[in-house]
């Protein structure tokens, strides 16, 4: 990815690791509330998981720690559309793609063509992961 060390990308990358922290507080909020034994929260912390594992990465220069960022906020927002999360969890997913979009630029003029295929790629997972968790969980239930 080379270096991206504007002070932008340095910003939204760590608004997204402290986004992250703070949905894993909530979450843990929840868990200690007696909600373990329900899967939404479970994966929630594995979507916040992957925001802070991706937000760090992209601060120490890896490429796919991007992309991993916006394939999270891409499951955080199709989470919400599906209808199992809290509306805030679309303002997650904006400061996850404002991340990402803080690195549009400089990753298209090195190679367009790879970067529209790995965002087709990182889009289709995070909605993917939405809807396991959403229907998905509907069907475990049985209603």
């Amino acid at each position: 990815m080379g270096r991206l060390e504007t002070l932008a990308f340095r910003a939204t990358f760590t608004l997204v690791c402290l986004t992250a922290l703070y949905v894993l507080g909530r979450t843990a909020y929840w868990l200690l509330d007696g909600a373990w034994v329900w899967i939404r929260p479970w994966a929630t912390v594995l979507a916040s998981s992957a925001l802070l594992a991706g937000a760090l990465a992209a601060l120490r220069g890896r490429t796919w720690g991007v992309l991993l960022v916006a394939a999270a906020a891409t499951s955080f927002a199709g989470a919400h559309a599906c209808g199992i999360a809290p509306a805030w969890f679309v303002a997650v997913a904006a400061i996850g793609w404002l991340a990402v979009a803080t690195t549009l630029r400089p990753l298209l003029r090195l190679d367009a063509t790879a970067l529209v295929v790995a965002v087709l790629v990182t889009l289709t997972l995070g909605t993917a992961a939405a809807l396991l968790a959403g229907p998905g969980l509907v069907l475990l239930r049985g209603y």
